[in-house]
């Protein structure tokens, strides 16, 4: 079982309308995905069993043929041991010439040939692995979407089917080669959003920002002087938590032992108070040094490194939901392909987030797909 939060929009007759209430979710998180994406959400569940499920005689045939090798080694050295050391005293082969014995030649084939499928069947092994493991990560991420990560007031609703043959383009002789097109579109993409971040901010903005800073700090540094003009007390001046470590040695009788500790207390807060007298010769260098500093032609403001950010966040999105409504296709012809593991779980499930502006529902209506826990207080 595990637990949820019902609706803020939740219509309570009883005791009118709460942020929120905890309830228990029994059985399957997915049923609130459309048909097509529950189906996909099984798939790929089966999909990391039956990974799992061929690893595992990969595994025990691994063990079973280091055995094998291991008694066919023992078997070899016995053969060409001295006979002073209770061995056959038959030749081994070298790099530069085989044995012309048949015992010790036809142990050494054996071991060599052994040898050879225990390495295909590792690098197999290890190829299972990979995938096994990336699915079962692809999995994970959903499961916790499932039960955490959908935003609260939206509903899962079916995107609607891509086609797939219209996705090839001229030049492009298999599904394979338009995967790996709208594979490089993602990684452009990938490095677009990496150079909006890594944009350098305009210089007014980050003189704006300066000017913000300093004028806070300078107003944090400003003496209190209202008890000097009212009763004639001393000027407050700001103060600031300082923290010092401490250090001390103790004699005992093991020898010198080192001690620590701390002191903390209030100090005059001295750079707000330099800042407070001198706060527009400090404004006018640090806004200097800014446009020392920056790259206008380069930067980018707030407000279009998010417009940015959004638009390629929309073509990656639509870009990954054409890639993995191929790659469905493709498994479904039998062809060996995976789902990256960092794709976007809506394109994975072919689905999209609607925000549900439907009219409040009673409580028991909202959590029609649960059962609310007894609430444990004053009776």
């Amino acid at each position: 079982m595990t637990f949820e939060r019902a609706p803020a929009n939740a219509d309570f007759t009883e005791h009118g309308q709460v942020p929120s209430l905890l309830i228990g979710r029994y059985g399957d998180p997915a049923a609130i995905l459309p048909e097509a994406a529950r189906s996909r959400w099984q798939a790929l569940q089966q999909r990391r069993e039956d990974a799992k499920a061929l690893s595992m005689p990969l595994v025990d045939a691994i063990s079973e043929l280091r055995l094998d090798v291991q008694r066919e080694q023992a078997r070899h050295r016995q053969l060409t041991l001295p006979r002073s050391a209770s061995g056959f005293g038959l030749r081994a082969s070298t790099e530069k010439e085989p044995t012309d014995d048949v015992q010790v030649r036809d142990v050494e084939r054996r071991i060599r040939i052994m040898a050879e499928e225990m390495r295909r069947k590792e690098t197999l092994l290890q190829d299972r692995a990979a995938r096994t493991s990336s699915v079962g990560r692809l999995v994970e991420r959903i499961e916790a979407w499932l039960q955490g990560g959908i935003p609260g007031c939206n509903r899962v609703v079916d995107h609607g089917e891509i086609d797939v043959a219209a996705l090839k383009q001229r030049g492009e002789t298999s599904e394979m080669a338009t995967l790996e097109r709208l594979r490089r579109r993602l990684r452009e993409l990938a490095a677009d959003r990496h150079r909006v971040e890594s944009a350098p901010l305009p210089s007014s903005e980050a003189i704006a920002k300066a000017r913000a800073e300093i004028e806070a700090l300078a107003q944090q540094g400003e003496p209190d002087v209202d008890a000097l003009i009212e009763v004639g007390a001393p000027i407050k001046w700001p103060q600031v938590q300082q923290r010092l470590d401490l250090v001390g040695f103790a004699i005992n009788k093991a020898g010198e032992a080192q001690l620590g500790g701390i002191a903390q207390g209030e100090v005059i807060d001295h750079t707000a108070l330099d800042f407070w007298f001198e706060k527009d010769e400090r404004l006018a260098k640090i806004e200097a040094l800014i446009r020392k500093r920056s790259d206008d032609k380069t930067a980018l403001s707030q407000e279009v490194r998010a417009e940015k950010l959004a638009e390629i966040y929309g073509d990656r999105l639509e870009v990954e939901r054409q890639e993995a409504a191929l790659i469905w296709r493709m498994l479904e012809a039998g062809q060996s392909v995976e789902l990256r593991e960092d794709t976007d779980i809506k394109a994975v499930l072919g689905v999209t987030l609607e925000v549900d502006n439907r009219p409040q529902r009673p409580f028991a209506e909202a959590a029609g797909y649960s059962h609310v826990i007894d609430v444990i207080g004053p009776r």
